[in-house]
């Protein structure tokens, strides 16, 4: 009987197919969009077929792929389920046959009724196998050291002879070894048995005379039968290779250092090839020059170690730096002895050892040898045999000693010769002394001597001790410039010829500059310094000039004209045209006498100091130059300084110089307190040092009447002062000090030959 739904189950059933309804009606939706996506117009309707062919290819090509993986997936899964069983399989097979082997064990050891019995057999056969070898080496030592020493008379064999030597000796070595450890008398065993290895020894000693005997030629060797040397070589790196195998196995063994035997015996050859020349140098037989001479042919053999020997032998065994050491120790044992001998060499002597020690390091150095492998003792060492080696120390200190002697001697003569002889004058006019030329002429020659041994350290070293030598004539001639006596006749010719003289050393000086920078080699570049020379040449040329302006301005009759200056004569212009004409005179006459290049430099000099002498008289008068008609002379005064310097001077340089003049006037010539003021203070811009207290005579003299206005116009002025000596950082409190460090003097202290106001126009 069918049972009829329940209202429950009908309502549920209801809800059901309402979602499963809008699950196919939203299902339809997305399939519409995604139609429309792939037909967007109806014009496209056609191509849904081709579509649906698309599609159905797409789903056969993956089914097929899917079907491809899955049967791969299921095959590999099929091998590891096979691979499993057999493992299973073989873990049981070997516990069974555990089992069947344990179960064998104990039956046997129940049926052996003398285990011990074998245990001890079995240890005896092995004994015996031993003795047997170790017999059978025995045997064959001797004929296998004859077939070793057969080997050897062939070079080409070398190596392989030696390893079968080695190969002897290892076996020798275990042999002698199992005896001491097992026999019951090791020591009389090993005795026994050193009888049976003396072929070996005597075989081991033709190796070892073999190596010794390629010291005694090696270079000859090497470049005729370099291929001979090459396996000498690889026997003894055998030799150390088997050395340090026993050394790393801990084996007992005596080390033969074959190396350190063939570099010592190399270097025992080398060193005796000097024993000849240091015992002849030692005794003074043999003279310096033939002593550079021979060690500079042994040079050569040390050249071919490097040419020839170094490159037959591994770079570990340091064939060359062995030897060139050893080189080196005995030429700076020969220095040594040649330097106790430097008060008895003669200069070329010197030079010629000098030259040598420079030209042996310059050749080491393209041997790549380190500079500090080629140092040689500068002072007193004590090398290998006691000895004490002098080095070149005193041969360059004595070298110097004498340059410098040679040097100063030649240099007072030329002195000498330039404060008694009269100038030479040339076609120009211009006056000259061949003092420099002459000089410059012995410095290039001693430079020149060593320019011929080469041009390194050695040319460095004189060089420098000839500009040393420069500077201190420089001294001299400066000191014979301020000791020429003012009444000397020619004293500007005098003058003339050592300012021109500074110029051409200066040049000269310049010339060599340039001449050391191309001969001298590049690696010493930079060492020598001419600068300090040339400037002490024109340092010459400042002195001369300043003795020259001092000689014009001390003239009696030129002195006594600077003195007539703000006096009745001065007031009528007098004065001032003769100081002008007079310099007119002097620096005329000096025009054809100087070079144009410093005469320029003989007229600021000249300014410089004119102006300093007025600017002494002016401040000593100023209070009696205020009126209309002095401040007017000043103004002329002014006018023909700038007028006749400007002609030999920069006009900047001549406006600078009399700006004191221009500013005093405008000073004194202020119309009020205000402007007074204004005029110092600009004053004090160019001349800081001007004092406030001589300012405040000015303004008490020019505003006397004003004392109420005067007196403000005086603390504006102190308030001033204050501040514009303190920017200059010149003293504040009394403005003498300045005046008094340039010999000025006020009125109220009146220098030598000045006037009072009072006296004053």
């Amino acid at each position: 009987m069918q049972r009829k739904p329940t209202m429950a189950t009908s309502t549920q059933d209801g809800v059901q197919n309402m979602q499963l309804e809008q699950i196919v009606s939203r299902s339809r939706m997305e399939a519409v969009d995604a139609l429309a996506r792939l037909i967007p117009s109806a014009t496209q309707m056609g191509s849904l077929q081709e579509l649906r062919k698309q599609y159905d290819a797409y789903a056969q090509t993956n089914g097929t792929k899917l079907a491809e993986v899955s049967a791969t997936r299921t095959s590999e899964m099929v091998g590891v389920v096979k691979g499993v069983e057999e493992a299973v399989e073989s873990v049981q097979f070997i516990d069974s046959t555990l089992r069947n082997i344990r179960y064998l064990t104990e039956d046997c050891q129940g049926l052996i009724t003398s285990k011990q019995t074998v245990h001890e057999l079995s240890i005896v056969r092995r004994n015996l196998e031993k003795v047997i070898e170790h017999v059978e080496v025995v045997s064959s030592v001797e004929s296998r050291a004859q077939k070793v020493q057969e080997m050897l008379r062939n070079p080409s064999n070398f190596v392989k002879a030696y390893e079968k030597l080695a190969a002897l000796e290892a076996d020798i070595a275990s042999l002698l070894s199992a005896v001491a450890k097992d026999a019951k008398d090791p020591q009389q065993g090993v005795e026994a048995l050193e009888a049976f290895f003396v072929k070996v020894g005597k075989t081991n000693t033709i190796v070892e005379d073999h190596l010794w005997h390629i010291c005694d030629d090696i270079v000859s060797l090497c470049e005729n039968r370099p291929f001979e040397v090459v396996e000498y070589a690889k026997v003894i790196q055998c030799q150390e290779i088997i050395e340090e195998k026993r050394r790393s196995n801990k084996v007992q063994f005596t080390e033969k250092r074959w190396r350190d035997k063939f570099i010592k015996r190399l270097q025992s050859r080398a060193k005796q090839k000097f024993q000849s020349m240091i015992e002849q140098a030692d005794s003074g037989t043999l003279p310096p020059t033939d002593i550079c001479s021979e060690l500079t042919d042994k040079l050569v053999g040390l050249v071919n170690y490097y040419d020839i020997v170094k490159p037959c032998f591994p770079p570990n065994f340091m064939i060359f730096e062995a030897v060139q050491k050893t080189y080196h120790e005995q030429i700076t044992a020969v220095i040594g002895i040649l330097g106790k001998q430097y008060r008895d060499l003669s200069n070329t002597e010197i030079i010629e050892i000098l030259s040598f020690v420079e030209s042996y390091q310059d050749l080491m150095q393209t041997l790549d040898v380190s500079e500090r492998d080629l140092w040689i003792p500068v002072h007193s060492a004590e090398n290998v045999e006691g000895k004490v080696t002098f080095g070149v120390r005193f041969l360059l200190a004595e070298y110097r000693k004498r340059l410098l002697n040679s040097l100063k001697s030649w240099n007072m003569k030329l002195m000498e010769l330039e404060l008694s002889d009269p100038p030479k004058q040339r076609n120009t006019g211009k006056y000259w002394s061949p003092t420099m030329v002459d000089m410059f002429h012995s410095v290039n020659e001693q430079i020149n001597t060593v320019t011929t041994a080469g041009n390194g350290a050695l040319k460095i070293f004189v060089t420098e001790t000839c500009l040393g030598s420069i500077l201190i004539f420089q001294i001299l001639y400066k000191e014979g410039i301020r000791g020429l006596p003012a009444k000397d006749a020619l004293y500007l010719q005098r003058m003339s010829a050592c300012i021109n003289n500074g110029l051409s050393a200066h040049d000269m000086a310049e010339e060599l500059s340039e001449s050391l920078d191309e001969s001298i080699d590049e690696r010493y570049h930079g060492i020598l310094s001419v600068e300090d020379v040339c400037r002490g040449f024109l340092d010459v040329c400042n002195v001369a000039v300043d003795a020259t302006v001092q000689h014009i301005f001390r003239d009696p009759g030129f002195k006594k004209l600077l003195q007539q200056l703000f006096d009745k004569s001065w007031a009528k212009g007098q004065v001032t045209a003769s100081v002008v004409l007079t310099l007119k005179d002097y620096l005329y006459e000096l025009r054809d006498y100087i070079e144009p290049s410093y005469f320029k430099r003989l007229c600021e000099r000249c300014m410089q100091e004119l102006c300093q002498v007025y600017t002494e008289y002016l401040l000593v008068n100023a209070t009696a130059l205020l009126g209309e008609h002095k401040l007017g002379r000043l103004e002329k005064d002014h006018a023909s300084f700038v007028q006749f310097f400007s002609e030999m001077v920069q006009a900047k340089r001549v406006k600078v110089a009399f700006q004191l003049i221009q500013d005093f006037i405008a000073l004194a010539s202020a119309p009020s307190i205000e402007r007074f003021n204004l005029s110092y203070t600009l004053l004090l811009k160019n001349q800081a040092w001007f004092p406030s207290d001589l300012a405040e005579r000015i303004v008490m003299q020019r505003f006397d009447g004003q004392m109420l206005e005067a007196q403000q116009g005086i603390k504006q002025l102190h308030e001033q002062w204050e501040k514009e000596g303190s920017r200059q950082q010149l003293p504040r409190k009394g403005a003498h000090r300045r005046l008094r460090s340039l010999n000025f003097q006020f009125p109220d202290r009146q220098a030598p030959g000045s006037q009072s106001s009072s006296e004053a126009i």
